[in-house]
């Protein structure tokens, strides 16, 4: 009996867009579609685990709606990013922030402009206390050692506070430090964990992708513009060559959302919901053609004719 391939989800980083995340789970549940793995960055992270602990998509999404019309949300103060203009990253929103709203003497003594007291409510909020190797799907969390300058798999240790490292903005919130790393937001290198997935066992991977495409922009009005605009240029290019990686890559329309805007939850969450509808004869198809391959491949190493 040959076993199927193992199916493994990769979810992106992406701020609020990353409750597309949410929809692409509902119609995977609802499909019947496997998930053996589960490897999150970022926001990514939070939904993966979540999802690893629970395996109830509708749970989820209950419980994170919850949360973001709590008073705790708020506490967090994410909604003073969202502006009327569409910036193409977090890390470029918080720069803005920075230039604008912070003398720069005060901003080289600080590690943050937030601190992680409400945001590791909201984590312990979302998750229970655990280890990840303790899930009930198997789960890798990325984040990044911004010592080492290394990206770091976790399959076991605190989910809670990995969770918390994973999805810790630099600049807006400060490094968690965990056993001997120094750790900020795992989309900074992975920003979909794509070949950890594949590190993990995984014989398909399928990414969801919730960044936005580069924006034309001209008007780089200073130093710090055409220094952002040079690191926003090399993340799309490298998002998009980790992107080849992976079997399939599932990309909701929640592009032009604002990185901080969790009150489109509704949208957000059916945009994946939506996607994931549409492509999923493409997403069985590539798991049969797999399968497929693995049992040809099994039938040329032991001669069984039975394929």
């Amino acid at each position: 009996m040959i076993k199927r391939p193992k199916i493994g989800l990769a979810l992106g980083g992406g701020g609020a867009r990353g409750l597309a995340h949410i929809g692409v789970l509902k119609v995977f549940n609802r499909e019947n579609i496997p998930i053996d793995i589960l490897t999150g960055s970022s926001a990514g992270a939070i939904i993966s685990s979540m999802y690893a602990q629970y395996e109830d998509s509708d749970f989820i999404e209950e419980k994170v709606r919850k949360f973001i019309e709590s008073p705790d949300f708020e506490s967090i103060g994410v909604d003073q990013f969202v502006e009327e203009h569409q910036s193409e990253n977090i890390l470029s929103q918080i720069a803005e922030d920075i230039k604008e709203r912070l003398v720069i003497n005060i901003a080289l003594r600080r590690k943050s402009i937030g601190s992680n007291k409400q945001y590791k409510k909201a984590i312990s909020f979302l998750l229970d206390e655990g280890d990840i190797s303790e899930t009930k799907k198997k789960l890798g969390i990325v984040a990044c050692d911004i010592v080492k300058g290394d990206s770091v798999l976790f399959t076991s240790g605190d989910i809670q506070k990995v969770t918390l490292a994973s999805s810790s903005v630099p600049g807006y919130l400060p490094p968690v430090m965990y056993d001997s790393y120094t750790l900020i937001d795992g989309a900074v290198l992975s920003p979909i964990p794509i070949l950890e997935a594949y590190k993990m066992g995984a014989d398909i991977v399928i990414g969801i992708d919730v960044m936005p495409d580069l924006v034309v922009k001209s008007d780089q009005h200073n130093i710090l513009d055409i220094i952002m605009r040079e690191s926003q240029m090399l993340g799309v290019k490298y998002s998009q060559l980790l992107n080849t990686k992976a079997d399939y890559i599932v990309r909701p329309d929640v592009g032009r959302f604002h990185w901080a805007d969790f009150r489109e939850y509704d949208y957000l969450i059916k945009a994946g919901e939506k996607i994931a509808q549409q492509k999923l004869r493409e997403i069985e198809s590539i798991i049969t053609k797999k399968h497929f391959i693995k049992k040809k491949i099994y039938g040329w190493v032991t001669g069984s004719r039975d394929l």
